[in-house]
């Protein structure tokens, strides 16, 4: 067969690249099929470009910058200036009747997709392509937030939702399979998008393989140097998105100055946000006298993000989403205590390798940390429980999925054919 992968993560997107390329590695480990890379970003992997089943279609310098500007004017169009008509749209039944604008946004790709006669393709993130382009398709979808937590803007506002929700109805109705993270994944798409169980597909996340577990003294100390860090601290790596929840982290700070506990806390990640928290979370340090506590480092690289893992006393994520957050993984990966939210989701992606907190209530995250800062006993045991928890993925098992899809779309053409 001719299997497509529709790929456009950059290198600095994280855990949405490195989902993207764990896909690439499962398809280059099965073989029989010819693959075909259709790529909107410059950061394919060099060895999938020579790999002998694949295939690139490039796409990014021809269609990416106009596809982006494209879809940032309509987006901004809808969002800023006629809210009220993607509402009313939804609310009526007739939101399809801006697929015409959707399909302007994405000519090129779906022609792209098109013209090399795909028997399959993948998409590692939602995709509206998916089900605008008329080959069969596998859809990750990585969150359902929109559903489950509207209050947050930043999956809601703006017609956010009702775009959110015309994309995974469609996607439900016409994918072949439908990839979630976990069983609290699938829980949830079942819930709200009613289908045969057998379509959605649980592919937890890998832990991610380009961090540097191994440092020398000398980097580390070179990394503190760099980097202006305090001797001891806490560690956050998240834009500053509403539902990352800065401004309770804060607070917990406040609450544990006032007994006498003075923690630092390393911020990275883009404060550009939608609806960005940061102006509050900044005043709020300022007010509060806090901010020589708080060191904001905005994008770090690559060796200095696993050196702040190695530095760090634990990383502290009272965030409002789930199921499954990648930093979590990636603490575990590095040898770093966890503190994550008491929330559906989060709870079952814990297990035993951390401390869970109410993200609602900063006395409870001041106490978490309080704990784990002070117990050197404590974290030994959830670091050793993390590396033992983040054993459970691998990329064989991860591979063996996609292999069983694959085959199962084999079985169904074939019973089409002969029906």
């Amino acid at each position: 067969m001719r299997i497509g992968i529709y790929f456009t993560p950059t290198g600095d997107q994280g855990g949405v690249y490195t989902y993207s390329v764990a896909i690439l590695e499962a398809l280059a480990h099965i073989p029989g099929h010819q693959y075909v890379i259709i790529s909107t970003s410059a950061d394919v992997p060099a060895k999938f470009l020579h790999h002998r089943n694949f295939t690139l279609v490039d796409l990014y310098s021809r269609t990416r910058e106009i596809s982006l500007k494209t879809r940032d004017l309509i987006s901004y169009t809808l969002a800023r200036v006629a809210p009220w008509l993607t509402q009313l749209l939804y609310r009526f039944r007739l939101y399809h009747l801006l697929t015409p604008i959707y399909r302007l946004t994405m000519t090129a790709q779906i022609k792209a997709v098109e013209e090399q006669n795909l028997d399959l393709i993948f998409y590692p993130t939602s995709s509206n392509l998916s089900f605008l382009a008329a080959t069969p398709a596998v859809v990750t979808v990585h969150d359902l937030q929109h559903r489950l937590n509207p209050q947050f803007p930043e999956v809601s506002a703006g017609g956010r939702w009702e775009h959110r929700e015309y994309g995974f109805t469609n996607i439900n109705d016409q994918a072949f399979r439908v990839l979630v993270d976990s069983k609290i994944g699938k829980e949830d798409w079942l819930n709200f998008y009613p289908t045969d169980p057998d379509r959605v597909v649980s592919l937890p996340y890998l832990p991610p393989s380009d961090l540097q577990t191994k440092i020398s003294p000398k980097v580390l100390k070179q990394t503190v140097h760099d980097l202006k860090l305090p001797s001891r601290f806490i560690y956050y790596p998240a834009k500053f998105w509403p539902h990352k929840n800065h401004l309770n982290l804060l607070k917990s700070l406040v609450l544990l100055k006032k007994k006498g506990k003075k923690i630092h806390l390393v911020l990275t990640g883009s404060k550009d946000a939608d609806f960005s928290s940061f102006p509050a979370a900044d005043s709020y340090a300022i007010k509060n006298k806090i901010s020589d506590q708080v060191h904001y480092l905005g994008f770090v690289t690559k060796p200095q993000l696993s050196a702040l893992y190695k530095l760090a006393t634990a990383l502290i994520m009272p965030t409002y989403f789930g199921p499954t957050n990648i930093p979590v993984l990636e603490a575990w990966v590095m040898g770093t205590s966890v503190i994550t939210s008491d929330i559906r989701g989060c709870r079952d992606q814990l297990g035993n390798a951390g401390l869970l907190a109410n993200p609602d209530k900063p006395k409870e995250i001041a106490s978490a940390i309080a704990k784990i800062y002070s117990r050197a006993s404590l974290r030994t045991k959830l670091i050793s429980n993390g590396h033992r928890r983040v054993k459970l993925w691998t990329q064989a098992g991860f591979t063996d999925r996609i292999g069983a899809i694959i085959k199962d779309f084999v079985k169904a053409s074939r019973d089409h054919r002969n029906s």
